[in-house]
């Protein structure tokens, strides 16, 4: 039984309405709100709205990995690191056709090397091109690249969705240019281009920014010319970019009294005569690197002209006609048989000379006709023949050679020591291969007293002994080691370095070490010292090994004061140690 709930009247069973009251009694039906969801969608929906933040998210990050600031940063730390591999792939060229590879990127590491301040200067730069890209003021980023090596660019490649980033750089090109055939052109290490012709000119390029040195480079048999240029390639720029690399070699004119003398340099022959040089040599150095020579070969040995250093572009290569070794053989020769000439002057018997010519011994035999008309004879014994060796000449006639020297003859006659200058004249006999006496006179040039350059010879009984003269000495020698001891003094001086003049000192002479403390004294005082001169004033003989010697010495001092010139007359003791010079002892020292 149902009651109202409006009024409490009795229903009647399946009532809707109340007839006491007219209300709806019908319990209402529980019906689905509009818009209401199921599970199922509700989880659809969950799902979607999952994706879709997870969508949004990727998003950010994917955009936050194509970000030209982060593109910058990870630029920048390719750069301060070198890394090459990761240069070639973020950097692109304004040229289309070149691809840039890492070893592109070696000059450009080169450069940032010496040059800290360029990735900073660098990186601003691309940072501000970054800020205006967020503007997306395209026009001012590019403006702001126009001091920059590298230019940011976007590039809509990643999906079409990201702009990716590169870094262009412009390419280089360079115009080499060359004076000599044949020269090789090398990039860094690399060969690049060979010169075929005189004022060879190429263009090479495109190339990538960097540091590198351009070298030209000529091979010849007897020299190598070079010449380089570094090259900082990093501003844009406007036009191809001049390289000259002009070779500085000279064509050098030689001269010599010999013109069949065969040439060498740096010690090596060329294979060719001066004749067949047509007198000119090149292309060649002339900063004193090369050295030149020449040899002749004579019928009885060779003669060299000195080795001098190519400083200019005239090379006179004067061959001594009378070398060192020619002068002993016709010392050899006089000495040889100075005494079967002294017994043919004795006995007047042309017959006993040995090594003379068929015309000497028909003078010689005339000559003692007359002593013997005159019943004259000579009774005396050579002592010793003293050389004048700078009185040796030669004459070369239609090669007919023939030489002349003068020496001062000794002898003892009717028991006093007499002397004569005599000249001999000596020719060379090609068929017995040997320097025949040709004919003996009286010299009108010599004039001894104390000659400067002499040998002796002196005649034992009737055995030969050969010595130098016990108290001669070539000045010139003495001189010339006089001003090596100076300069290798004043070295090691200025390098505080005793052992650069140790060897040209007696190893047990007081010399050495008042040197060496010398030099410590210099030191302490900050003292420096140029050689300017040496020239010999006078030798004294103290010995066969011993000398002393006056020089007059000009030296140029430096010090916290300035530089001053002071002249010296110094006297030093030279001896002979293991047959060479050797400064002993430091006598005196006054300052002219």
């Amino acid at each position: 039984m149902k009651f109202c709930k409006h009024c409490g009247h009795q229903l009647k069973p399946n009532a809707n309405v109340c007839s006491q009251c007219g209300m709806n009694v019908q319990k209402p039906t529980r019906q689905k709100t509009k818009g209401s969801l199921s599970k199922k969608k509700k989880w659809t929906m969950l799902v979607s709205a999952g994706v879709l933040l997870a969508a949004f998210i990727t998003y950010q990050i994917t955009a936050s990995i194509f970000d030209q600031h982060r593109a910058v940063d990870q630029f920048e730390e390719a750069l301060t690191e070198g890394d090459t591999e990761q240069l070639a792939a973020m950097v692109t060229s304004s040229d289309p056709g070149m691809e840039m590879e890492s070893d592109d990127f070696q000059g450009l590491v080169q450069y940032m090397e010496g040059n800290a301040s360029f990735v900073n200067e660098e990186i601003s730069s691309l940072r501000q091109q970054a800020e205006y890209m967020d503007h997306e003021d395209e026009e001012f980023a590019a403006n702001s690249a126009d001091n920059s090596l590298f230019q940011l660019n976007s590039d809509s490649n990643n999906w079409n969705i990201f702009d990716a980033y590169s870094f262009e750089v412009p390419p280089f090109y360079i115009n080499i240019t060359t004076n000599e055939a044949d020269t090789a052109i090398y990039l860094d290490e690399e060969e690049i281009a060979v010169a075929d012709q005189d004022d060879f000119s190429q263009e090479i390029g495109p190339i990538a920014p960097g540091q590198y040195t351009v070298k030209a480079e000529l091979d010849h048999d007897y020299v190598t010319l070079e010449e380089e240029e570094e090259l900082n390639l990093i501003e844009a720029p406007q036009d191809q970019i001049q390289v000259d690399l002009n070779l500085d070699g000279e064509y050098i004119h030689i001269d010599s009294n010999e013109p069949e003398a065969d040439v060498y340099v740096n010690g090596d022959a060329l294979d060719m005569t001066v004749e067949e040089l047509d007198s000119e040599l090149g292309p060649v150095v002339t900063d004193g690197s090369m050295t030149i020579h020449a040899e002749h070969d004579y019928p009885w040995g060779s003669a060299s002209s000195e080795e001098e250093e190519i400083t200019g572009t005239n090379v006179s290569l004067e061959i001594p006609t009378v070398s060192e070794e020619l002068k002993d053989q016709l010392m050899d020769m006089v000495n040889e048989n100075v005494d079967t000439w002294a017994d043919a002057y004795q006995n007047l018997d042309e017959d006993q000379y040995v090594q003379v010519t068929d015309q000497y011994i028909d003078s010689m035999n005339e000559e003692f006709d007359r002593m013997d008309d005159a019943d004259n004879s000579w009774d005396g014994e050579l002592q010793d023949i003293v050389y004048d060796l700078d009185s040796f000449s030669m004459n070369d006639n239609e090669d007919q050679y023939t030489t002349t020297f003068d020496a001062n003859v000794h002898y003892e006659s009717d028991g006093s020591d007499e002397e004569t200058d005599l000249q001999f004249t000596a020719v060379y006999d090609t068929d017995s291969e040997e320097w025949l006496l040709d004919d003996h006179s009286a010299s009108a040039s010599l004039s001894f007293g104390t000659p400067s350059n002499s040998e002796a010879f002196t005649v034992d009984g009737s055995e030969d002994s050969e010595e130098e003269s016990s108290e001669t000495v070539d000045e010139s020698e003495l001189e010339e080691f006089l001003y090596d001891v100076n300069e290798a003094s004043v070295e090691s001086i200025n390098e505080q370095d005793f052992s650069l003049v140790e060897g040209l000192m007696t190893s047990d002479g007081p010399r050495a070490q008042e040197h060496e403390d010398y030099i410590d004294y210099l030191a302490e005082e900050n003292i420096t010292q140029t050689h300017v001169e040496t020239s010999l004033e006078s030798v004294d003989a103290v010995s066969e090994e011993e000398w002393e010697v006056t020089s007059i010495e000009v030296f140029d001092i430096h010090s916290d004061d300035g530089t001053e010139t002071t002249e010296f007359r110094t006297v030093t003791t030279v001896m002979l140690e293991d047959d060479e010079f050797k400064v002993h002892e430091l006598q005196s020292t006054d300052e002219l």
